[in-house]
């Protein structure tokens, strides 16, 4: 999961460097699975975090919602308000009240309103799926998987018919996050040619049609919908439609494939590893990368054409420098307590 995290706030921290580190529309297409993948990742890890919280059942699933909100939404506000006030100027209270609210502090900040928003709908989600699966105990394969693709269909059309009417289900999103928390009632250790060969012909078909896409707007057609993408003419980039959730998911089994494969080689593990550590912390990197960004903008760096000099300088620094602060606080907090516990 660490792995598959770190591949994908990687790629959001590169989409985020267009004129700056790189001016590659090309680097922009193949980022385009890193939210839809952070939100299928944060649909897996609800759910498991679910069937821990129904076998505990010692809070009510409102409180236990809110509680699990509770640490992404302070670092999020944290990192709004030194946002708005250290690098956009703003000293109105009011001002920086609407920014938190709105999440427009920095522009990614619309994914923690889109986090919170699949966080609420996470209970009654896994409670269909858990239905499906436990509940109703189907002996037939073929009438469970029936049921599977009835729900998933509901809750597209519950997802796309939404649009332009009630932005409360995070349109494709909530699509993308539902099938996060199905296969969290799956086990997905298990490495098969089968499912190989099927992530492998996801990403292939997935990368034809999201170029397709991509590159028709860069032509300049912002309304596309052709091939697979006729299904679904109100969706383009963000949310997804569904060439980028194909995408997505092709690059999503390759990478976790290829790091279960190669995870006890001596030498292919280390760039997993590297992965895994930015996936463990990439709250923190998605949080502040913008922030680091622009105070880097703000240096002599700047002028600097984007040598690879310029972009080890700040890729290390806005994927390692969040990390280290995060690193710092936990050390420094684990320290108060121990000193108030000693006395």
């Amino acid at each position: 999961m660490d792995v598959l995290r770190g591949g994908a706030i990687l790629a959001v921290v590169i989409c985020h460097q267009k004129d700056i580190l790189h001016s590659s529309e090309y680097i922009q297409c193949l980022t385009l699975y890193s939210v839809t993948s952070l939100i299928f990742l944060m649909g897996i890890t609800k759910g498991l975090a679910l069937k821990k919280f129904w076998q505990r059942n010692n809070l009510s699933i409102l409180n236990y919602t809110f509680q699990s909100m509770k640490s992404t939404i302070l670092s999020y506000v944290l990192a709004s308000v030194i946002l708005d006030i250290s690098l956009n100027g703003v000293t109105d209270n009011f001002l920086i009240l609407n920014h938190l609210l709105n999440f427009n502090a920095a522009a990614p900040f619309y994914f923690i309103g889109l986090f919170i928003k699949l966080s609420l709908w996470a209970p009654l989600i896994y409670f269909f799926i858990y239905k499906i699966f436990i509940v109703t105990n189907c002996r037939n394969e073929y009438t469970r998987y029936v049921f599977v693709i009835v729900f998933l269909l509901s809750v597209w059309c519950v997802g796309y018919f939404s649009i332009d009417h009630y932005d409360v289900f995070g349109q494709s999103y909530l699509f993308v996050y539902s099938i996060g928390i199905l296969l969290s009632f799956k086990d997905l250790h298990n490495v098969s040619v089968k499912s190989l060969i099927i992530s492998i012909g996801t990403l292939i078909i997935g990368t034809f049609f999201t170029y397709k896409f991509y590159f028709a707007r860069v032509a300049g057609n912002y309304h596309y919908s052709e091939l697979i993408d006729i299904l679904d003419p109100k969706l383009q980039m963000n949310p997804p439609n569904l060439s980028i959730i194909l995408y997505s998911f092709g690059v999503i089994g390759i990478v976790y494939y290829s790091s279960n494969l190669l995870e006890n080689t001596r030498y292919f593990s280390i760039p997993f590893k590297v992965l895994a550590c930015w996936g463990k912390y990439s709250l923190d990197i998605f949080l502040w990368h913008i922030f680091i960004q622009q105070i880097l903008e703000k240096t002599s760096l700047a002028m600097l054409p984007p040598t690879m000099y310029k972009r080890v300088i700040y890729y290390s620094a806005m994927l390692f420098l969040p990390i280290i602060g995060r690193i710092i606080y936990t050390k420094t907090k684990e320290n108060v307590y121990a000193s108030r516990n000693a006395q």
